[in-house]
């Protein structure tokens, strides 16, 4: 009969080493997570970097970083969230959305747009005006339910405001419309005309 093995005890070298092969296993499977992780990160990072540095480009060195960022946040209220269209907006309901005081985003509007927060408001109501009422609307609603629906309180608000921005009677403007004599590129003219804040 051949010679018996002795059972191997819990301190053994081969049961060592079945547990140090598992623990390498696990190190090198741990390693490979970080290492993926921080990978991960230094790609994140470098996208956030090279974005910052897109921002930097655009504005100018003169403008505060800021100041250019604040001004970000106001056009995205304003083409994204309407805020135009809030009848009795004042730049106090616009400081509250950003979260400063109203004597900050007042320079912010003269800083970066060149103009006061009125005449940026009125052009995107205007701009809202022009873009969804057509000949069907002006033939079947009134002065005053467009005017409300563009953020003003009065269709005289809007007949003075129109005129102040677009250099025509809003009359004439009409006439053009349901008339259809209005130039195709009317709007895309308007914009590169007044628009406040280059993309």
């Amino acid at each position: 009969m051949g010679e018996l093995k002795k059972p191997l005890l819990c301190g053994s070298p081969k049961s060592i080493y079945k547990k140090s092969s598992i623990n390498v296993e696990e190190s090198l499977k741990n390693i490979t997570q970080y290492r993926e992780k921080q990978h991960e990160k230094l790609k994140l990072a470098a996208k956030d970097k090279a974005r910052e540095k897109k921002i930097k480009h655009k504005r100018k060195s003169s403008i505060p970083l800021g100041s250019f960022l604040r001004a970000k946040k106001i056009i995205q209220l304003f083409k994204k969230d309407k805020i135009h269209l809030k009848r009795n907006l004042k730049l106090d309901n616009l400081s509250k959305k950003i979260g400063v005081h109203r004597t900050i985003i007042s320079n912010d509007f003269k800083i970066n747009f060149n103009k006061e927060f009125n005449h940026v408001k009125n052009y995107y109501r205007i701009l809202f005006f022009i873009e969804n009422f057509n000949r069907d609307e002006f033939l079947k609603f009134t002065l005053c339910y467009m005017a409300n629906q563009s953020g003003y309180n009065t269709g005289h608000s809007l007949y003075v405001i129109f005129k102040k921005v677009m250099g025509i009677d809003l009359s004439k403007y009409k006439n053009m419309v349901v008339n259809e004599t209005l130039p195709k590129d009317f709007i895309i003219q308007f914009k590169k005309k007044n628009q406040p804040f280059s993309e």
